[in-house]
């Protein structure tokens, strides 16, 4: 992860984060 972090990009995304992380089921709905 340092190595690429001094290749000077802008974000990193690391799928290993969400991947195994529990989902949340929520709903934005408006009567």
């Amino acid at each position: 992860l340092v190595t690429y972090a001094g290749t000077g990009v802008d974000m990193i995304s690391m799928g290993a984060l969400t991947h195994s992380s529990r989902w949340l089921d929520f709903s934005l709905e408006v009567d």
